[in-house]
């Protein structure tokens, strides 16, 4: 982002250039969405906010429009607050986007419903009077752990043990009652996550878009296949791009496993990686032939998902967007895979970050008056850290300690 030429090149857009603004943004907004897309942002949306539907009709009345999409796992209670920064980062540039080119831009959150591992989406932390931190988790369902998360329906006992966490802590009735209704007997997560996310952000507009959705499973399906039917060519391109990050001094935000392609297979109810060893295909729980494989694809069975490198190419395999709002780790795993948009025909869009905050809490913001730091200065190195203390307090190390530990 600040523009450095070895860090620019691995990118098609520098996002602060206005050319390449305009020019991304001209190349999509004509393209037009699919049948089945249109019908997946419907199965998406239920029951939209007014801003949502007056979107939604917009998109399926095909006329010009450019997407600035983001996306998170469909966390407890909506997650971890970077993904409200998420939202709001992607409405706010929509707005700046659609006022600067003229062109109606659509925010879109993406929800991360393949994803397969329950225990990172299932805690959630809350700030009890600014001063400590309740960890409340989802209790694990009887079944479907290790399938993709998109698929757990809350059970009446999943829901009982979550009241009762919520009610321990001192919530306001206003605020409780939202997240006890979308957290209900027979909801789905990402119906859930959606309810609580309206709740925070408003009728902002937004629309979120499920990649499980039933719709568009022919589609999925078809493009994951190629993903394994080109997997050595993936992986060398995959592995050239590796050496030329490692050559500008940067590093791989994601290992590249060799023989492995980039989708997960659910096999005797465990979603993972396959690895090719000799003719076959190697997972957790057994071995798996061509043939078997072959047949999976035919059938267009909902068992297969994309992994993180995949994910993006697939993104757009669905729908162009203008611009996406992307975390750090995002940003440098884009720079990673990024030859693979040319390899599935497709173009990479504008990348940009997303907003960053830090949270202060009552009894860390006393911490630092104590230690007169700012927020900003709490997040230096140790040593540099040290290196201002010594020289605060020049030789006097018995001082030093004496402020730190009283």
């Amino acid at each position: 982002m600040s523009g450095e030429e070895s860090a620019l090149s691995l990118y098609s857009y520098y996002p602060y250039d206005a050319k390449d603004r305009s020019s991304r943004i001209a190349e999509v907004r004509t393209e037009k969405l699919a049948p089945d897309v249109l019908v997946a942002f419907e199965e998406s949306n239920p029951n939209p906010t007014a801003e949502t539907l007056a979107n939604l009709r917009y998109v399926k009345s095909g006329k010009d429009v450019g997407f600035v999409v983001t996306g998170q796992q469909v966390g407890l209670f909506g997650g971890p607050l970077l993904t409200i920064s998420k939202a709001l980062s992607a409405i706010q540039l929509a707005k700046a986007l659609e006022e600067e080119s003229g062109t109606k831009m659509v925010p879109v959150f993406w929800l991360q419903t393949e994803d397969h591992d329950f225990q990172e989406i299932a805690t959630s932390s809350c700030l009890v009077f600014g001063k400590r931190w309740e960890q409340i988790s989802l209790q694990e369902p009887l079944s479907g752990v290790g399938d993709s998360v998109g698929k757990i329906v809350l059970s009446p006992s999943m829901v009982q043990d979550l009241e009762y966490a919520l009610r321990e802590l001192p919530i306001p009735e206003e605020r409780l009652s939202p997240i006890l209704m979308a957290y209900s007997t027979g909801a789905t997560l990402p119906h859930a996550f959606r309810s609580v996310m309206n709740h925070y952000i408003g009728d902002s507009g937004i629309l979120f878009f499920d990649p499980c959705a039933p719709s568009i499973l022919k589609r999925k399906v078809s493009f994951l296949q190629r993903s394994y039917t080109e997997w050595r060519a993936i992986e060398e391109l995959l592995v050239e791009r590796g050496a030329l990050l490692t050559s500008r001094g940067y590093s791989q935000q994601v290992n590249i496993r060799a023989k492995t392609p980039l989708f997960s297979y659910s096999y005797l109810g465990q979603r993972a990686r396959l690895t090719r060893k000799e003719n076959r295909w190697a997972h957790p729980l057994g071995v798996v032939t061509d043939e078997e494989l072959t047949a999976f694809f035919a059938s267009a069975n909902d068992q297969l998902t994309a992994s993180a490198l995949l994910r993006p190419v697939m993104q757009e395999h669905f729908f162009n967007s203008s611009a996406l709002v992307l975390g750090p780790a995002e940003l440098r795993y884009l720079g990673q895979m990024s030859p693979l948009y040319k390899f599935f025909g497709l173009s990479e869009p504008l990348l940009f970050p997303r907003h960053s905050f830090t949270l202060v809490p009552e009894y860390v913001e006393e911490l630092l008056e104590k230690l007169s730091l700012s927020p900003s200065e709490a997040a230096m190195d140790l040593e540099r850290y040290a290196e201002r203390l010594l020289a605060d307090k020049g030789e006097n190390v018995e001082e030093l300690f004496s402020d730190l530990t009283a």
